[in-house]
């Protein structure tokens, strides 16, 4: 699956934007030294690299696989900095606030996230086991319950509490469904939710929320 909010994640378009602003402002004094062309070249290369070996093995590729050009990036525009610019300092806090703030953006839910790579996800783990309290109480089986990757498994592969129940995994005809917007869902499983389930109770934080679907009456 490609995740296409991969540019920006964890802010990284700040780093775009400094070094098209670099190209732009200092022109061929950028792309012609030689080390910067080093950086550069590595960047592009690993790119292509991967783009073609990840296509022709499973014609899927995320964010995880970039991390060198990524890294690559990184050096290149820090090096861009600290050699033409002179409030280095302001530009590398500027630079840095912009990369924390990355981990706070929450895309749409019809748009896939790569959650593993950014720390926003850190509250839907307390969320999660209050929503397991919530079928505990509420006597419905966890069994029987249908969820997505990566939550169909057992809880204690995840929590390490000694619960070996397990959900389901989802489809159309289950009657509980647990869902929160840090599964990356396709468009048709959001529209069956949409139109055949009804939200139970929703557990809300900082932007991550947890839902727990039933099925309609028909």
């Amino acid at each position: 699956m490609f995740y296409y909010g991969d540019i920006l994640i964890l802010g990284r378009v700040f780093l775009f934007l400094c070094l098209a602003f670099s190209i732009f402002y200092f022109g061929k004094k950028i792309i012609l030294t030689k080390s910067n062309k080093q950086l550069l070249l590595l960047a592009i290369s690993s790119v292509i690299f991967i783009v073609i070996v990840s296509l022709m093995a499973t014609n899927s590729f995320g964010h995880r696989y970039f991390i060198v050009s990524f890294i690559v990036l990184n050096l290149l525009v820090f090096k861009i900095v600290e050699v033409n610019f002179k409030s280095k300092k302001v530009i590398y806090a500027l630079l840095f606030l912009g990369l924390i703030t990355g981990n706070l953006w929450i895309y749409p839910k019809n748009i896939s996230q790569g959650w593993d790579a950014t720390l926003g996800h850190t509250p839907y783990h307390s969320l999660r086991l209050e929503a397991i309290n919530y079928l505990d109480n509420n006597n419905i089986t966890i069994n029987e319950v249908a969820t997505f990757f990566p939550n169909y498994q057992t809880i204690n592969t995840i929590d390490l509490s000694g619960d070996f129940r397990t959900f389901k995994r989802f489809h159309e005809s289950h009657e509980y469904v647990l869902y929160s917007n840090v599964f990356n869902l396709s468009d048709e499983d959001l529209n069956i939710l949409n139109k055949n389930y009804i939200s139970i109770k929703e557990f809300n934080n900082f932007n991550i929320y947890i839902i727990i679907y039933r099925l309609k009456e028909k």
